[in-house]
Protein backbone atom coordinates (compact mmCIF):
# COMPACT_ATOMS: atom_id res chain seq x y z
CA UNK A 1 0.00 0.00 0.00
CA UNK A 2 2.69 2.72 0.88
CA UNK A 3 4.65 1.49 -2.18
CA UNK A 4 1.19 1.78 -4.22
CA UNK A 5 1.06 5.76 -2.60
CA UNK A 6 4.86 6.64 -2.93
CA UNK A 7 3.98 5.87 -7.10
CA UNK A 8 1.34 7.87 -7.26
CA UNK A 9 2.82 10.79 -5.48
CA UNK A 10 6.21 10.79 -7.41
CA UNK A 11 4.04 10.73 -10.68
CA UNK A 12 1.66 13.49 -10.04
CA UNK A 13 5.03 15.26 -8.73
CA UNK A 14 6.54 15.01 -12.48
CA UNK A 15 3.53 16.21 -14.22
CA UNK A 16 3.35 19.24 -11.72
CA UNK A 17 7.03 19.91 -12.43
CA UNK A 18 6.37 20.39 -16.51
CA UNK A 19 4.16 23.15 -15.17
CA UNK A 20 6.31 24.81 -13.43
CA UNK A 21 9.14 24.49 -16.19
CA UNK A 22 6.32 25.68 -18.84
CA UNK A 23 5.49 29.06 -16.32
CA UNK A 24 9.45 29.32 -16.24
CA UNK A 25 10.60 29.17 -19.26
CA UNK A 26 8.06 29.20 -21.93
CA UNK A 27 4.84 30.98 -20.24
CA UNK A 28 3.99 32.60 -23.57
CA UNK A 29 3.39 29.47 -25.59
CA UNK A 30 1.02 26.53 -25.37
CA UNK A 31 1.59 24.29 -22.11
CA UNK A 32 -0.29 21.45 -23.89
CA UNK A 33 3.18 19.79 -25.03
CA UNK A 34 4.88 20.16 -21.85
CA UNK A 35 1.65 18.64 -19.61
CA UNK A 36 1.84 15.65 -22.63
CA UNK A 37 5.70 15.93 -21.81
CA UNK A 38 5.10 15.30 -17.93
CA UNK A 39 2.45 12.27 -18.55
CA UNK A 40 4.87 10.21 -21.14
CA UNK A 41 7.65 11.13 -18.36
CA UNK A 42 5.60 10.12 -14.95
CA UNK A 43 5.88 6.63 -15.43
CA UNK A 44 9.53 6.30 -15.22
CA UNK A 45 9.31 9.15 -12.44
CA UNK A 46 12.04 8.08 -10.51
CA UNK A 47 14.58 9.36 -13.03
CA UNK A 48 12.16 11.85 -14.78
CA UNK A 49 11.07 13.73 -11.61
CA UNK A 50 14.76 14.62 -10.67
CA UNK A 51 15.46 15.49 -14.10
CA UNK A 52 12.44 18.05 -14.31
CA UNK A 53 14.03 19.23 -10.58
CA UNK A 54 17.57 19.90 -11.95
CA UNK A 55 16.62 21.83 -15.06
CA UNK A 56 14.14 24.43 -12.62
CA UNK A 57 17.52 24.52 -10.33
CA UNK A 58 19.69 25.38 -13.69
CA UNK A 59 17.16 27.69 -15.04
CA UNK A 60 15.86 29.96 -12.53
CA UNK A 61 19.46 31.30 -11.99
CA UNK A 62 20.13 34.76 -10.15
CA UNK A 63 21.22 37.87 -10.56
CA UNK A 64 24.86 39.34 -9.57
CA UNK A 65 26.61 42.45 -10.13
CA UNK A 66 29.36 42.80 -12.42
CA UNK A 67 33.45 43.56 -11.23
CA UNK A 68 33.07 46.24 -13.26
CA UNK A 69 30.73 49.21 -15.46
CA UNK A 70 27.22 48.92 -15.42
CA UNK A 71 25.27 46.89 -14.04
CA UNK A 72 24.35 43.67 -16.23
CA UNK A 73 21.87 40.09 -16.19
CA UNK A 74 24.52 37.65 -15.08
CA UNK A 75 23.15 34.28 -13.79
CA UNK A 76 26.17 31.24 -11.93
CA UNK A 77 24.30 28.93 -14.38
CA UNK A 78 27.84 27.22 -15.87
CA UNK A 79 28.96 27.34 -12.38
CA UNK A 80 25.98 26.05 -11.14
CA UNK A 81 25.91 22.61 -13.92
CA UNK A 82 28.16 19.98 -12.42
CA UNK A 83 26.54 20.19 -9.26
CA UNK A 84 22.90 19.95 -10.28
CA UNK A 85 23.94 16.91 -12.75
CA UNK A 86 25.53 15.10 -9.70
CA UNK A 87 22.51 16.04 -7.77
CA UNK A 88 19.99 15.02 -9.80
CA UNK A 89 21.66 11.49 -10.54
CA UNK A 90 22.45 10.97 -6.91
CA UNK A 91 18.81 11.76 -5.76
CA UNK A 92 17.27 9.49 -8.93
CA UNK A 93 19.48 6.13 -7.39
CA UNK A 94 18.27 7.11 -4.05
CA UNK A 95 14.84 6.80 -5.09
CA UNK A 96 15.11 3.59 -7.05
CA UNK A 97 16.75 1.83 -3.80
CA UNK A 98 13.93 3.01 -1.84
CA UNK A 99 11.28 2.09 -4.23
CA UNK A 100 13.33 -1.72 -4.93
CA UNK A 101 13.07 -1.85 -0.25
CA UNK A 102 9.52 -1.40 -0.28
CA UNK A 103 8.58 -4.08 -3.35
CA UNK A 104 7.40 -6.74 -1.19
CA UNK A 105 9.29 -10.26 -1.11
CA UNK A 106 7.70 -12.24 -3.42
CA UNK A 107 7.62 -9.40 -6.59
CA UNK A 108 11.52 -9.40 -5.65
CA UNK A 109 11.61 -13.38 -6.14
CA UNK A 110 9.87 -12.99 -9.60
CA UNK A 111 12.31 -10.45 -11.09
CA UNK A 112 15.52 -11.68 -9.63
CA UNK A 113 17.30 -14.06 -11.42
CA UNK A 114 18.11 -17.50 -10.48
CA UNK A 115 21.96 -18.29 -8.75
CA UNK A 116 24.12 -19.93 -10.98
CA UNK A 117 25.66 -23.03 -8.68
CA UNK A 118 29.64 -23.57 -9.90
CA UNK A 119 29.95 -26.25 -6.85
CA UNK A 120 28.17 -29.37 -6.68
CA UNK A 121 28.21 -31.69 -3.90
CA UNK A 122 29.76 -35.48 -5.75
CA UNK A 123 26.94 -37.03 -3.54
CA UNK A 124 24.13 -35.15 -6.00
CA UNK A 125 23.81 -36.97 -8.90
CA UNK A 126 24.47 -35.06 -12.46
CA UNK A 127 20.66 -33.81 -14.08
CA UNK A 128 20.17 -36.03 -17.09
CA UNK A 129 20.43 -34.67 -20.17
CA UNK A 130 17.45 -33.74 -22.55
CA UNK A 131 17.36 -36.67 -24.57
CA UNK A 132 17.26 -38.64 -21.36
CA UNK A 133 14.47 -37.00 -19.49
CA UNK A 134 11.02 -38.40 -19.59
CA UNK A 135 8.74 -36.06 -21.55
CA UNK A 136 6.02 -34.40 -19.06
CA UNK A 137 2.63 -36.28 -19.51
CA UNK A 138 -0.04 -34.46 -21.08
CA UNK A 139 -3.77 -34.43 -20.11
CA UNK A 140 -6.11 -34.54 -23.33
CA UNK A 141 -9.82 -34.14 -23.77
CA UNK A 142 -11.69 -37.53 -24.80
CA UNK A 143 -14.81 -39.40 -25.12
CA UNK A 144 -15.20 -43.62 -24.42
CA UNK A 145 -16.77 -44.60 -26.87
CA UNK A 146 -16.67 -48.77 -26.27
CA UNK A 147 -15.99 -50.95 -23.18
CA UNK A 148 -13.97 -53.39 -24.01
CA UNK A 149 -13.40 -54.87 -20.90
CA UNK A 150 -13.56 -53.85 -16.96
CA UNK A 151 -10.17 -52.36 -17.55
CA UNK A 152 -10.11 -51.31 -21.14
CA UNK A 153 -11.61 -48.39 -22.88
CA UNK A 154 -12.06 -47.74 -26.44
CA UNK A 155 -11.36 -43.88 -26.17
CA UNK A 156 -11.58 -40.85 -28.96
CA UNK A 157 -9.46 -38.05 -28.53
CA UNK A 158 -10.28 -34.64 -30.04
CA UNK A 159 -8.10 -34.91 -32.91
CA UNK A 160 -6.89 -38.39 -33.34
CA UNK A 161 -8.18 -41.75 -34.33
CA UNK A 162 -10.09 -43.73 -32.04
CA UNK A 163 -8.12 -46.26 -29.37
CA UNK A 164 -7.59 -48.97 -26.95
CA UNK A 165 -6.14 -47.63 -23.80
CA UNK A 166 -5.58 -49.66 -20.78
CA UNK A 167 -6.80 -48.08 -17.40
CA UNK A 168 -3.58 -47.65 -15.50
CA UNK A 169 -2.63 -48.96 -11.81
CA UNK A 170 -5.96 -51.37 -12.10
CA UNK A 171 -6.78 -55.06 -13.13
CA UNK A 172 -10.77 -55.74 -12.81
CA UNK A 173 -11.95 -59.55 -13.50
CA UNK A 174 -12.31 -60.34 -16.78
CA UNK A 175 -15.01 -62.64 -19.01
CA UNK A 176 -15.41 -64.47 -21.72
CA UNK A 177 -14.44 -68.81 -21.49
CA UNK A 178 -12.98 -68.59 -18.25
CA UNK A 179 -15.05 -66.29 -16.60
CA UNK A 180 -13.51 -65.01 -13.10
CA UNK A 181 -15.47 -63.84 -9.92
CA UNK A 182 -16.98 -60.60 -10.07
CA UNK A 183 -16.22 -59.42 -13.94
CA UNK A 184 -19.94 -58.98 -14.85
CA UNK A 185 -20.39 -56.54 -11.98
CA UNK A 186 -16.75 -54.53 -12.60
CA UNK A 187 -18.09 -54.08 -16.33
CA UNK A 188 -21.20 -53.03 -15.64
CA UNK A 189 -19.40 -50.19 -13.03
CA UNK A 190 -17.30 -49.60 -15.56
CA UNK A 191 -19.71 -48.59 -18.31
CA UNK A 192 -21.75 -46.51 -15.80
CA UNK A 193 -18.63 -44.51 -14.97
CA UNK A 194 -17.60 -44.28 -18.49
CA UNK A 195 -19.61 -45.26 -21.14
CA UNK A 196 -20.01 -42.29 -23.33
CA UNK A 197 -18.57 -39.80 -21.00
CA UNK A 198 -16.32 -36.90 -22.22
CA UNK A 199 -12.89 -37.49 -19.72
CA UNK A 200 -9.35 -35.93 -19.17
CA UNK A 201 -7.00 -38.26 -20.09
CA UNK A 202 -3.75 -38.60 -19.32
CA UNK A 203 -1.71 -41.18 -21.70
CA UNK A 204 1.66 -42.51 -20.22
CA UNK A 205 4.44 -40.40 -22.33
CA UNK A 206 7.16 -42.98 -21.77
CA UNK A 207 5.34 -44.77 -24.52
CA UNK A 208 6.36 -45.05 -28.03
CA UNK A 209 3.86 -43.14 -30.89
CA UNK A 210 2.01 -46.07 -33.36
CA UNK A 211 3.12 -48.90 -31.05
CA UNK A 212 1.16 -52.01 -31.22
CA UNK A 213 0.91 -52.13 -27.51
CA UNK A 214 -1.48 -51.05 -25.52
CA UNK A 215 -1.27 -47.92 -24.20
CA UNK A 216 -1.30 -46.98 -20.46
CA UNK A 217 -3.58 -43.90 -19.37
CA UNK A 218 -4.73 -42.39 -16.29
CA UNK A 219 -8.60 -41.49 -16.39
CA UNK A 220 -10.00 -38.52 -15.03
CA UNK A 221 -14.25 -38.51 -14.71
CA UNK A 222 -16.23 -35.50 -14.84
CA UNK A 223 -15.98 -33.93 -11.39
CA UNK A 224 -12.04 -34.97 -12.02
CA UNK A 225 -11.51 -38.04 -10.07
CA UNK A 226 -9.66 -40.61 -11.27
CA UNK A 227 -11.55 -43.52 -12.23
CA UNK A 228 -9.03 -46.28 -11.33
CA UNK A 229 -9.18 -44.93 -7.46
CA UNK A 230 -12.90 -44.81 -7.48
CA UNK A 231 -13.08 -48.37 -9.05
CA UNK A 232 -10.29 -49.69 -6.15
CA UNK A 233 -12.03 -48.20 -3.77
CA UNK A 234 -15.20 -50.05 -4.49
CA UNK A 235 -13.95 -53.42 -4.71
CA UNK A 236 -14.43 -53.13 -8.68
CA UNK A 237 -10.63 -54.18 -9.71
CA UNK A 238 -7.07 -54.93 -7.92
CA UNK A 239 -4.47 -53.07 -8.00
CA UNK A 240 -1.89 -53.91 -10.73
CA UNK A 241 1.53 -51.63 -10.47
CA UNK A 242 2.62 -52.78 -14.13
CA UNK A 243 2.52 -49.69 -15.90
CA UNK A 244 0.68 -47.42 -13.30
CA UNK A 245 2.54 -44.18 -12.59
CA UNK A 246 4.69 -44.19 -10.10
CA UNK A 247 3.55 -41.13 -8.38
CA UNK A 248 0.09 -42.43 -8.27
CA UNK A 249 1.09 -46.47 -6.68
CA UNK A 250 0.68 -45.54 -3.16
CA UNK A 251 -2.99 -43.74 -3.62
CA UNK A 252 -3.83 -46.88 -5.74
CA UNK A 253 -3.11 -48.85 -2.61
CA UNK A 254 -4.78 -46.80 -0.27
CA UNK A 255 -7.44 -47.45 -2.04
CA UNK A 256 -7.69 -50.84 -2.46
CA UNK A 257 -7.16 -51.17 1.04
CA UNK A 258 -10.33 -49.52 2.07
CA UNK A 259 -12.29 -51.73 -0.46
CA UNK A 260 -10.79 -54.72 1.47
CA UNK A 261 -11.46 -53.86 4.46
CA UNK A 262 -14.88 -52.74 4.11
CA UNK A 263 -15.52 -55.98 2.10
CA UNK A 264 -17.06 -54.01 -1.04
CA UNK A 265 -16.72 -56.03 -4.77
CA UNK A 266 -14.29 -58.62 -5.72
CA UNK A 267 -13.54 -58.56 -1.48
CA UNK A 268 -17.28 -59.45 -0.64
CA UNK A 269 -19.60 -61.54 -0.92
CA UNK A 270 -19.51 -64.13 -2.76
CA UNK A 271 -15.72 -63.67 -4.16
CA UNK A 272 -14.59 -63.01 -0.61
CA UNK A 273 -10.52 -62.05 -2.80
CA UNK A 274 -11.11 -64.95 -5.03
CA UNK A 275 -10.31 -65.47 -8.54
CA UNK A 276 -12.50 -68.19 -9.41
CA UNK A 277 -15.49 -69.91 -7.29
CA UNK A 278 -15.20 -73.47 -6.68
CA UNK A 279 -17.50 -75.71 -8.58
CA UNK A 280 -20.41 -76.60 -6.99
CA UNK A 281 -20.51 -80.43 -5.87
CA UNK A 282 -22.24 -82.67 -7.94
CA UNK A 283 -25.44 -84.30 -6.18
CA UNK A 284 -25.10 -87.60 -4.82
CA UNK A 285 -27.04 -90.31 -7.02
CA UNK A 286 -31.03 -90.69 -5.62
CA UNK A 287 -30.60 -94.64 -4.59
CA UNK A 288 -33.85 -96.52 -6.79
CA UNK A 289 -36.37 -98.37 -4.07
CA UNK A 290 -35.25 -102.24 -3.21
CA UNK A 291 -38.01 -104.25 -5.51
CA UNK A 292 -38.97 -107.19 -2.93
CA UNK A 293 -37.19 -110.96 -4.14
CA UNK A 294 -39.58 -112.36 -6.56
CA UNK A 295 -39.76 -116.52 -5.89
CA UNK A 296 -37.63 -118.77 -6.97
CA UNK A 297 -39.77 -121.44 -9.51
CA UNK A 298 -39.28 -125.03 -7.99
CA UNK A 299 -37.08 -127.37 -9.57
CA UNK A 300 -39.23 -129.35 -12.50
CA UNK A 301 -37.42 -132.81 -12.35
CA UNK A 302 -36.56 -134.30 -15.20
CA UNK A 303 -37.47 -137.96 -16.61
CA UNK A 304 -34.58 -139.94 -16.40
CA UNK A 305 -33.11 -141.22 -19.41
CA UNK A 306 -31.23 -144.85 -20.02
CA UNK A 307 -27.59 -144.21 -19.57
CA UNK A 308 -25.38 -145.41 -22.89
CA UNK A 309 -22.72 -147.04 -22.06
CA UNK A 310 -19.29 -145.75 -22.12
CA UNK A 311 -16.84 -145.63 -24.80
CA UNK A 312 -13.70 -146.95 -23.92
CA UNK A 313 -11.16 -144.33 -22.59
CA UNK A 314 -8.09 -143.72 -25.07
CA UNK A 315 -4.63 -143.63 -23.93
CA UNK A 316 -3.94 -140.37 -22.69
CA UNK A 317 -0.35 -138.92 -24.61
CA UNK A 318 1.86 -138.38 -22.46
CA UNK A 319 2.33 -134.59 -22.11
CA UNK A 320 5.64 -132.66 -23.59
CA UNK A 321 8.15 -131.79 -20.51
CA UNK A 322 8.03 -128.07 -19.35
CA UNK A 323 10.93 -126.47 -17.75
CA UNK A 324 9.25 -125.45 -14.45
CA UNK A 325 9.66 -121.75 -13.26
CA UNK A 326 9.54 -120.52 -9.77
CA UNK A 327 6.05 -119.32 -9.10
CA UNK A 328 7.62 -115.70 -7.64
CA UNK A 329 11.16 -115.19 -9.01
CA UNK A 330 12.51 -111.87 -9.13
CA UNK A 331 15.84 -110.67 -10.99
CA UNK A 332 17.40 -107.17 -10.25
CA UNK A 333 19.30 -107.49 -13.65
CA UNK A 334 19.51 -109.44 -17.13
CA UNK A 335 22.75 -110.86 -15.93
CA UNK A 336 21.12 -112.38 -13.39
CA UNK A 337 17.91 -113.92 -15.78
CA UNK A 338 20.38 -114.93 -18.07
CA UNK A 339 22.59 -116.76 -15.11
CA UNK A 340 19.00 -118.70 -14.04
CA UNK A 341 18.63 -119.58 -17.45
CA UNK A 342 15.06 -117.50 -18.23
CA UNK A 343 15.98 -114.71 -20.36
CA UNK A 344 14.33 -113.37 -22.54
CA UNK A 345 11.70 -112.87 -20.22
CA UNK A 346 8.31 -112.24 -21.65
CA UNK A 347 5.69 -110.11 -19.95
CA UNK A 348 3.43 -111.66 -17.97
CA UNK A 349 6.38 -114.43 -16.97
CA UNK A 350 7.27 -114.98 -13.68
CA UNK A 351 10.51 -112.61 -13.15
CA UNK A 352 9.48 -110.14 -15.55
CA UNK A 353 10.02 -106.42 -14.43
CA UNK A 354 9.47 -103.12 -16.92
CA UNK A 355 13.20 -102.27 -15.59
CA UNK A 356 14.76 -105.05 -17.61
CA UNK A 357 12.49 -104.25 -20.24
CA UNK A 358 14.57 -101.67 -21.68
CA UNK A 359 12.34 -100.64 -24.98
CA UNK A 360 8.68 -101.62 -23.55
CA UNK A 361 7.62 -104.12 -26.29
CA UNK A 362 7.25 -106.65 -23.58
CA UNK A 363 10.82 -108.72 -23.87
CA UNK A 364 12.96 -108.19 -21.05
CA UNK A 365 16.64 -109.22 -21.46
CA UNK A 366 16.33 -109.73 -25.58
CA UNK A 367 20.20 -109.48 -25.77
Amino acid sequence: MALAVIMLIGMAATVAMSIVLWQLKARDRSILPWIVVGLLAMFIWPISLWVAIGLWWYWRGRSVPPAGGAYQQVSQRGARGPLITVACAFSSLITIFLLAALVPPQEQSNQAKPAVVTDVPSSVSQAPSASQTPPAPLVQDAVVSEIVDADRVKVQIVGKAAQVVRLAGVRSPVLGADPECWGAEAKAFAEQALLGKAVRIQLDPAAEAGSQVEQTAVVFVPGGANYSVLALEQGQARLSAQGAPAELIAEFARAEADGRVAQRGVWGAPCFGAIRLAPPPSPAPVPSPASAPSPEPSPVPEPRRAQPKPAPKPEPEPAPEVEERPAAAYYPNCSAARAAGVAPLHRGEPGYSSKLDRDGDGIACET
